[in-house]
């Protein structure tokens, strides 16, 4: 049985989000899959503050 890339990039942010309690999360998760195919995912949970976005 197999699990996509999202799926686990989603499940971690949320037991982060539950572990840490954050205002903000951002999670950038790397795969290197069978036959040379990579996947970059991101997932992000609530807003970015407002002093992150003039950097």
């Amino acid at each position: 049985e197999g699990i996509f890339y999202e799926a686990v990039t989603n499940q971690i942010r949320d037991d982060l989000v539950n572990l840490m309690q954050p205002t903000w999360l951002q999670i950038i998760t790397h795969w290197r899959g069978r036959g040379g195919i990579r996947s970059n995912i991101r997932a992000e949970h609530g807003a970015i503050p407002a002093h992150w976005r003039t950097l």
